[in-house]
């Protein structure tokens, strides 16, 4: 029984969860005040969420390749 590999899994989800919910949140909340200098509040949060969610989706990608890679340790095929 490997608790320590589901725990780490665990805490590996939820750190992606929040980075996609706070990139969403940030990308309204820039929006916002974007929307509200060029005077367009609506287009402006609508538009910040957009990018938060790419950006959001961009981190829960490179985690999860990252978490794949193969570890250097484990890959040592070159000269000694």
């Amino acid at each position: 029984k490997d608790d320590g590999a589901a725990s780490r899994a665990a805490g590996e989800g939820r750190r992606v969860s929040i980075e996609f919910v706070v990139s969403g949140i940030v990308g309204a909340v820039l929006g916002y005040g974007l929307g509200d200098w060029a005077g367009n509040k609506a287009i402006g949060v609508v538009l910040g969420m957009v990018v938060g969610f790419a950006a959001g989706l961009r981190a829960v990608h490179r985690t999860l390749m990252s978490a794949n890679a193969p570890k250097e340790d484990e890959d040592d095929n070159g000269p000694h």
